[in-house]
């Protein structure tokens, strides 16, 4: 006799890397029917699953940041969608409790969420696609972001013999704490000039919140895809590259769903939450020796000004990581892959 399928709710809302993290929940949930409740900014990635019954869109932007008139209408259009239906699991993939307001109105047998209080909240220097798995009671020994099958746009691909790596050189470019989390952008100049002197295309990716860094890239050969591709047109394309070198930030996770080579450089954020290491991910934790290092709490960073962490990381030092781990040759071509 065939089980019955269950009716499983998913509350995960956050950023892009934060949501591409949380897919491999579904990997727990393959014969059930599930709703999930994501934020606008997201929700392609997980429409892109084919594994989702219902997805409730709200605006993460009101919902966390606006006007107590804006929170109240995204709260109540959660529960008009979910009102007075029953779900066998309802999971809210979030520490902070006041997401669970969102399911208020419906019947559940079963809630799972993170609470400090229990010995389910994320664990410090624990990879936290492994803590979405300890959330819902699953173990996998390998994670493999990059067989969740998304369904996915042509990528757009560089007319070039040569091998190509992408360079994520953007993120917040104000002076804000988020700001800490950037590798200097003379540092990623001096890092696309030494590759396309070993001859590689190098292919600048980001959103069109990220065309500030641009003219800096002016004198290299570099080509420019920021603010050129969606989020699943980006996955596509990082299929065709050899690897992404990159800061802390979403094209970081969409490169994982890629099955991407990845080189991640950090400083006041930990690798450890951020990257898997039981697989071939790269990492270059810059700061060592500084006490303050991590100083970012799940919420906010320290003040600095200086942000020695990431300076302390060189181009050289990414490259020489990158063709020693990557097992990279000068002057290669996509014909001796």
């Amino acid at each position: 006799m065939q089980e019955d399928r269950r009716n499983i709710l998913i509350v995960k809302i956050g950023a892009i890397g934060d949501v591409a993290m949380a897919l491999i929940m579904l990997r727990g949930f393959e014969k059930d029917n599930i709703t999930w409740i994501v934020g606008q900014k997201s929700a392609p990635l997980v429409e892109a699953t084919q594994k989702i019954a219902k997805i409730i869109k709200v605006d993460e932007d009101h919902l966390l940041k606006g006007s107590i008139f804006r929170k109240i209408y995204e709260t109540l259009h959660c529960w008009r969608n979910i009102f007075f239906k029953r779900f066998d699991l309802v999971i809210t993939a979030h520490p902070d409790p006041r997401y669970r307001i969102l399911t208020l109105c419906c019947f559940k047998h079963k809630h799972s969420y993170f609470d400090k209080n229990r010995d389910l909240f994320p664990a410090s220097n624990n990879f936290h696609g492994i803590e979405y798995l300890r959330l819902i009671g699953a173990t996998f020994k390998e994670l493999n972001y990059n067989k969740l099958n998304l369904l996915l746009p042509d990528g757009r691909r560089l007319n070039t013999c040569k091998k190509t790596i992408a360079i994520y050189p953007g993120g917040d470019s104000s002076k804000s704490q988020k700001g800490l989390r950037k590798w200097p952008i003379e540092c990623f100049v001096q890092v696309v000039c030494e590759l396309e002197e070993k001859g590689f295309q190098v292919l600048l990716v980001g959103s069109l919140e990220d065309s500030w860094v641009i003219p800096y890239f002016k004198n290299t050969a570099a080509t420019s895809y920021i603010g050129k591709t969606s989020i699943l047109e980006l996955i596509a394309t990082l299929k065709s590259c050899t690897g992404i070198i990159t800061h802390d930030g979403g094209p970081l996770h969409l490169a994982r769903l890629a099955g991407c080579k990845i080189c991640a450089i950090f400083g006041p954020t930990s690798p450890h939450d951020i990257c898997d290491m039981n697989s071939n991910e790269i990492y270059i934790w810059g700061g060592d020796g500084l006490n303050c290092r991590p100083c970012y709490n799940g919420r906010t960073f320290k003040n600095c000004c200086r942000n020695i962490c990431m300076m302390q990381v060189t181009p050289r030092q990414v490259v020489r990581e990158v063709f020693s781990k990557w097992q990279l040759n000068c002057n290669e071509d996509s014909s001796s892959s």
